[in-house]
């Protein structure tokens, strides 16, 4: 586990919270900002933002965007598992659509 010092937020701090947290996850805003998960769900919740823990919407949107592509290949380029793409096909296509990603993986 990494400690942080205890500091104030800063701007930049804020617009990069701001502009980055639709497209990472908890742990890698943490590991961005050098600051604990808790400090930045506080720090979400005072803006209004929600804090994504493993798949954010961009992630989901890039996998659904590439279905001709392995799970292999879209879990190693967005650093998620395997599972859970799968997870993100299962839970926003079809029957239909996802019969036949499932053939072509």
């Amino acid at each position: 586990m990494v400690r942080y010092t205890k500091r104030k937020w800063t701007k930049e701090d804020d617009t990069f919270l701001v502009e980055h947290n639709y497209d990472m996850d908890a742990k890698e805003l943490s590991t961005s900002l050098q600051r604990t998960k808790y400090s930045i769900d506080a720090r979400c919740h005072k803006f209004g933002l929600h804090l994504y823990f493993g798949i954010t919407p961009y992630k989901q949107e890039m996998v659904l965007s590439n279905t001709h592509l392995s799970f292999d290949t879209l879990a190693s380029e967005l650093g998620i598992s395997k599972s859970g793409v799968q997870k993100i096909i299962k839970n926003f296509l079809d029957k239909k659509e996802r019969r036949f990603f499932l053939c072509l993986t």
